[in-house]
């Protein structure tokens, strides 16, 4: 939008209608999605004794990174 000076102002309408108008164009067939292959597994210890959950040895073995 230009004021009497002719300076063009930005403001959030004009971004929203930017938005929309990108979102409208967006058709997901197009941008592939690449499934997640790898999960990593993080367990905090310390947490779970002080809530009182039980940590199963097997988790621990397959986990990547044990918080003490």
């Amino acid at each position: 939008m230009f004021n009497l000076l002719g300076v063009y102002h930005y403001d959030a309408h004009d971004a929203i209608v930017e938005w929309a108008f990108c979102l409208a164009r967006f058709r997901p067939a197009v941008k592939p999605v690449e499934p997640l292959t790898r999960f990593y597994l993080s367990i905090n210890r310390c947490t779970a004794g002080k809530l009182g959950l039980p940590v199963l040895p097997d988790l621990l073995v397959q986990a990547d990174d044990v918080i003490e």
